[in-house]
C-alpha cells in the first residue's frame, strides 16, 4: 500500500489553540491597526508641533535681534547721510535721506529734528510725539507693546545739529507668532482629519478584507486539521497493512491439495484475512473479512489468526464449528470491551481430513466447488453469523461438509472479487467468477488464481477494496 506523508504547515498548526484563536479574529486584528494608525497621527502631529515650536523658538529673537539693529543702525546712517540737510534745515534734502530705509517694510515712521527738538522733515506716521520718542535713551533699542525705536544725534566739531529717530513696527514679529499658532492649529486639524480617514479606510475596506483573511486562515486551520487526520488514518492503514501481509502464510502445504492464494490490498486497508496450514493427519484453511480499515481491522485480523492457529494445533481434529464458536468468544471480548470498538468479523473455516472430507463452519462468501466429474462449479453457502457481534454464536454456528472427489476444486473470494466495479458500475459477479473457474480449471493453483485476479482488474476501473483468492485442488 502507497502512502505518503506531507508536511504539515508548522507555522499555524503547530501554534497553541488561544494563540490561533487570536490570529484568526479579525475583530482583533481591526483594533489592534487602529490603534496602530492612531499612535502613528499623533506621533507624526507631536513630531510637526515640536518642529514648528523649535524653529520659531530659535527664530523669534533672531527676528527681534535684526529688527533692534536695524532701527539703530538705521537712525545713525540718516543722521551721518542727512549731516548738511540737518544743518541747512532741508526738507527735501532729509527725505532724499530717509529714502532707502522708506522702502523697507519693517519701517514705520523716521523723524528728523534740529538740537532743540523741532521737526524738520518726517515719514510716515509717528505712534508717538517726536519730542517722547527723543525723549528715550540715546542709541538705544526703546520698545513698545507694538512698536521699536531708537534715535541718534549728528555732531559736527563738537556742536549737535540735528538728530533722527528711526521707529519699526513688530507686526512682522506678531505675524510669525500668529503663522505659529495657526501651523499648530492645522497640524491639530490634519491629525484630526488624518486619524477619521484612517479609521474609515480600516473600518470600511480593512475591515472586510480582514474578515476574509480571518475565513481564509480558520480555511486553512480546517484543512491543516484534516490533512493531519488524513495523515493519522494513512498511518494507521500502513500498519494495518504490514499486520495484514506479515501475517500471511509464505508456504502452503497440506497433505492431498493443491493449494494457492492471492491477496492484494486496496489503498483503503479493508482487513482481508487468510490462513492455511497443516494439523493432525490434515489441515485447515481460514478464509475472512474485517469490518472497518486501518489499525483496528489489522489488530483484528492478528487475533483471529493467533486464536485460529492456538486452537487448531491443539484440537487438529477439532470442529470447526467449535472453533468458530471459541473465536468468537475472544474477538466479542476484545473487540466490544479491550477496542471498545463495534466492528465485526465474516469468516468461515474449513477443515480438510484425508479422503476429500472437508468440514467447515462460519459465515462468509459462498464457496465455489468445480466438480471435475461434470466440469461445473457448485455454490456451496456458508452458513453461520457474524464473530464479534454477540458473546455466544452456538445456536448459529452449525458443522457443514462436503465431499471432494481427485480433481475437484474449491475457490475461496472475499467481497473485494466480487463486488469490483467497472466504470458503468457493473460488479465482477459470481457469473463471471464460475465460468472463469469452469474455464481454467485445468491449470494449475497458482495459475489459476492469476487468471481469476487478472481478470477482475481488468473489469474494474479501480480496486477499492482488497481482493483475496484461495483456491485448491484435491490431488
Amino acid at each position: 500500500m502507497a502512502v505518503s506523508l506531507s508536511i504539515l504547515p508548522k507555522n499555524l498548526t503547530l501554534l497553541p489553540q488561544a494563540e490561533r484563536k487570536r490570529i484568526l479574529s479579525s475583530a482583533r486584528l481591526q483594533v489592534a491597526l487602529t490603534g496602530f494608525i492612531a499612535l502613528l497621527v499623533a506621533a507624526l502631529c507631536a513630531v510637526v508641533i515640536l518642529f514648528v515650536g523649535h524653529i520659531f523658538d530659535w527664530l523669534t529673537p533672531r527676528m527681534q535681534q535684526d529688527l533692534g539693529w536695524k532701527v539703530a543702525r538705521g537712525a545713525v546712517e540718516v543722521a551721518q547721510r542727512g549731516e548738511l540737510a540737518l544743518i541747512l534745515k532741508d526738507e527735501p534734502m532729509l527725505q532724499d535721506a530717509f529714502e532707502r530705509y522708506a522702502k523697507d517694510d519693517d519701517v514705520q515712521a523716521i523723524v528728523a529734528a534740529d538740537p532743540s527738538g523741532r521737526v524738520i522733515a518726517t515719514h510716515g506716521e509717528l505712534p508717538i510725539p517726536a519730542a517722547e520718542l527723543f525723549a528715550a535713551p540715546r542709541a538705544q533699542l526703546n520698545q513698545r507693546q507694538d512698536y521699536v525705536w531708537s534715535w541718534a544725534a549728528q555732531n559736527v566739531e563738537g556742536a549737535d545739529v540735528g538728530k533722527v529717530a528711526m521707529v519699526a513696527s513688530t507686526l512682522r514679529l506678531e505675524a510669525g507668532r500668529d503663522l505659529r499658532h495657526r501651523i499648530l492649529v492645522l497640524t491639530g486639524v490634519a491629525g484630526l482629519l488624518g486619524l477619521v480617514l484612517s479609521l474609515s479606510f480600516v473600518k470600511w475596506y480593512v475591515g472586510p478584507l480582514l474578515k476574509v483573511t480571518g475565513r481564509a486562515f480558520e480555511g486553512l486551520e480546517r484543512a491543516a486539521t484534516e490533512l493531519l487526520s488524513k495523515q493519522r488514518l494513512e498511518k494507521e492503514l500502513e500498519i494495518g497493512a504490514r499486520i495484514q501481509t506479515c501475517l500471511l502464510p509464505k508456504t502452503v502445504a497440506i497433505p492431498e491439495l493443491e493449494l494457492a492464494a492471492k491477496m492484494v490490498p486496496a489503498s483503503e486497508v479493508g482487513g482481508d484475512y487468510y490462513d492455511a496450514f497443516a494439523a493432525g493427519s490434515g489441515g485447515f484453511i481460514g478464509i475472512g473479512d474485517v469490518a472497518g480499515h486501518g489499525l483496528t481491522s489489522g489488530l483484528v485480523m492478528l487475533m483471529v489468526q493467533s486464536v485460529v492457529a492456538a486452537l487448531a494445533r491443539k484440537s487438529p481434529e477439532g470442529s470447526p464449528a467449535e472453533l468458530v464458536c471459541a473465536l468468537n468468544t475472544v474477538l466479542h471480548d476484545n473487540i466490544r470491551h479491550r477496542l471498545q470498538n463495534k466492528e465485526h468479523v465474516t469468516f468461515t473455516l474449513l477443515r480438510y481430513a484425508p479422503g476429500g472430507r472437508l468440514t467447515f463452519a462460519g459465515a462468509h462468501e459462498e464457496m465455489c466447488v468445480y466438480r471435475k466429474a461434470t466440469g461445473k462449479v457448485e455454490l456451496v453457502e456458508t452458513p453461520g453469523t457474524w464473530l464479534g457481534a454477540v458473546r455466544d454464536v452456538k445456536k448459529h454456528t452449525v458443522d457443514s461438509e462436503l465431499l471432494l472427489a481427485q480433481g475437484d476444486i474449491v475457490l475461496l473470494y472475499t467481497d473485494g472479487v466480487t463486488e469490483a466495479r467497472a466504470a458503468s458500475g457493473e460488479q465482477f459477479g459470481l457469473d463471471r467468477l464460475t465460468s472463469l473457474l469452469e474455464n481454467s480449471a485445468d491449470l494449475p493453483m497458482p495459475a489459476l488464481i492469476e487468471r481469476v485476479y487478472r481478470a477482475v482488474v481488468a473489469h474494474a476501473q479501480e480496486l477499492d477494496d482488497d481482493v483475496t483468492l484461495l483456491a485448491f485442488r484435491r490431488t
